[in-house]
């Protein structure tokens, strides 16, 4: 199952998730009213029949506040958890005291390795880097991701850091990336946000119970006022019901994570094997959290991120109905037959052969093992200078201005800034060409970390940098989009094309103005165009002429691409895959194209390998 299934099967899930969630809500609705009716016929005790005065209970102002007051309170729970996550991700982190962790001289061995594994993983998957947290405080093994798709952020504990070699942690990570490159991390949020509602009935239940017993001014009362025993007997009554109502709504969010989350898991390993071609890595991971310091963090939150984790989180009776993983040992069983005796004795033996039956995932072995060729061959001065805010924006000026003829430079910039800059720019006209987007992709999650008034002055300088010689590239164009949309992240949007007609005049500027670039003769191009773009296009169209094939009016066609259908976009992305590889030769102008096209219709990068 590929990415555009994968976003089909995220569409459904979402659905499906809405309807469960409404159901839950309803039976909460019920379960309190029913706990508030027990109390109303007591103080009733005219009815003889209980039909006729549960009929009369629900006609009742007292059933409309109760049932108003359950979806207020829920909402309420929901809606703070929605605004603690409006950022992405980052309040929700700072939950679990989170740390992050930048690529500095001083940064010790494990956290420089998680970084390294972090940054091969984005680079051979065409995404941008991560940015990457550690809860020191959890000495347990778990990780997860969370954010948005402009800004994604992957959060291990201390254990997992200080337990795993690079291969396991490798494993883990690739485990987490499946969940960005499937989309699971938007239903994620979502469950995260309702079952927060659903706690919170329950939380305010068991504050009310304890505010009636361990108030000293009310436990006076008690004893002096019969009207105000009867009055917290009531009030510690209808805290039971809302305590124990509330669990049961609980009890039906964890079942439903469960039914979603378990499949998604098992991709998530088959999808780390594909990746890294090594399930003794991962195998080794989950025997470390069996017979180690287990999965479980300390984290009041633990519960509302249990679907989130690579593995357990809370403890959870009956796991058969509630967990929202797989057991270990069914995890291990997938990765073949021998490893639930191997984790038995904990033999550490090579597994001979990968996953056969894995989901086909956008990142291989051979583009990871380019991915780490590309960022070991950066100098190490220049991943120090990408960890630091200012000095990344002063290496993005130096390597557009390395590629222009003009001398115009940046506003406001000190003397030191601008000597800095000289000695960057003369640096970067040395560069490998390969170099560039990895490069772009380090930056972004270290230019986030500015504040909203230096990103604009930092977008309007490149603006007027990529301008000023009067001429604009590929590359200056996809840096551009690039750094615009990391941090001016767009929504997503419905699709309003079901047929590629609809958008044929678009579809033949992108294919011809990706001709223009693949090839140089022009016999060459008209028979790229027959052979390739002919078959999506209506009879009669023909390649545009290159004066037609301009920047701006490629991303005007990109842009309209982005309202067609998932398996539409998925059919375009690998027609470009297929011209640019016709010659067998990848250029560094066709990756540039390559990834401009993804980023502005919305779809991954494909693997180049598979064509």
């Amino acid at each position: 199952m590929d990415f555009f299934q994968q976003q089909e099967v995220a569409k459904r899930n979402s659905r499906r998730l809405f309807f469960l969630f409404i159901l839950a809500l309803a039976i909460l609705v019920v379960l309190v009213n029913a706990g508030v009716f027990s109390l109303w016929i007591f103080y009733h005790s005219l009815y003889s029949e209980p039909a006729a005065a549960l009929w009369h209970y629900i006609t009742t102002p007292e059933a409309a506040f109760t049932s108003l007051a359950t979806l207020l309170v829920f909402s309420a729970g929901t809606v703070h958890r929605l605004w603690q996550m409006r950022d992405g991700g980052i309040r929700l982190i700072e939950l679990f005291d989170a740390t992050e962790i930048t690529d500095t001289p001083s940064l010790p061995p494990p956290y420089k390795q998680l970084i390294n594994i972090v940054e091969e993983m984005a680079v051979a998957a065409s995404m941008p880097v991560p940015r990457v947290f550690v809860m020191e405080s959890e000495h347990a093994i778990n990780a997860f991701v969370t954010g948005k798709p402009s800004q994604y952020l992957l959060v291990v504990t201390a254990g997992a850091v200080n337990s795993f070699n690079r291969d396991e942690m490798q494993a883990v990570v690739g485990h987490e990336f499946s969940h960005l490159l499937h989309n699971d991390v938007g239903i994620n949020l979502r469950m995260v946000a309702i079952l927060a509602g659903l706690v919170a009935v329950s939380r305010l239940g068991r504050s009310m119970v304890r505010s009636a017993f361990y108030e000293p001014r009310r436990s006076r009362d008690i004893g002096h006022n019969n009207s105000g025993f009867a009055a917290i007997t009531m009030f510690v009554f209808l805290g039971i019901v809302l305590w124990l109502a509330g669990y049961a709504g609980l009890l039906l969010g964890r079942l439903i994570k469960a039914a979603i989350s378990r499949q998604r898991e098992l991709l998530a390993d088959a999808s780390s094997v594909q990746f890294t071609r090594n399930p003794n890595a991962l195998a080794e991971a989950l025997i470390k959290i069996k017979h180690g310091a287990g999965s479980l963090l300390t984290n009041q939150y633990a519960e509302d991120i249990s679907h989130m984790c690579f593995a357990d989180s809370v403890p959870i009776l009956f796991k058969g109905l509630f967990s929202t993983h797989p057991d270990i040992d069914t995890r291990l069983r997938q990765l073949g037959n021998g490893w639930v005796a191997r984790a038995r004795v904990r033999r550490n033996k090579q597994f001979k052969e990968a996953q056969k039956t894995a989901e086909k995932a956008p990142i291989n072995t051979q583009s990871l093992g380019y991915a780490r060729e590309i960022l070991e061959s950066i100098p190490a001065p220049i991943h120090y200078i990408l960890s630091q805010p200012q000095s990344t924006v002063l290496l993005l000026y130096a390597i557009i201005l390395a590629a222009s003829d003009s001398k115009k430079l940046p506003k406001k910039l000190s003397y030191e800034e601008v000597g800095e800059l000289n000695r960057l720019t003369e640096q970067a006209k040395g560069f490998n060409p390969r170099w560039l987007i990895p490069i772009i992709d380090l930056a972004l999650p270290t230019l986030q970390r500015l504040d909203k008034k230096q990103h604009q002055h930092f977008i309007k300088q490149i603006d007027e940098l990529i301008k000023a010689d009067g001429k604009v590239t590929v590359f200056e164009y996809l840096l551009r989009q690039m750094v615009w949309l990391r941090l001016n992240p767009r929504p997503a949007v419905e699709p309003h094309y079901s047929s590629l007609h609809q958008v044929a005049n678009s579809l033949q500027r992108l294919f011809s103005t990706l001709i223009h670039i693949s090839a140089s003769q022009p016999q060459n191009q008209s028979e790229l165009f027959e052979k390739h773009a002919q078959a999506l296009l209506p009879p009669g169209r023909v390649l545009l002429e290159k004066k037609r094939c301009t920047l701006p009016a490629l991303a005007s066609a990109l842009d309209d691409m982005r309202y067609l259908t998932p398996m539409l976009r998925r059919m375009i992305i690998d027609k470009c895959a297929d011209i640019v590889l016709e010659d067998k030769i990848i250029k560094v102008e066709e990756l540039e194209m390559l990834r401009l096209i993804g980023l502005l219709i919305d779809s991954p990068m494909p693997s180049l390998q598979t064509h």
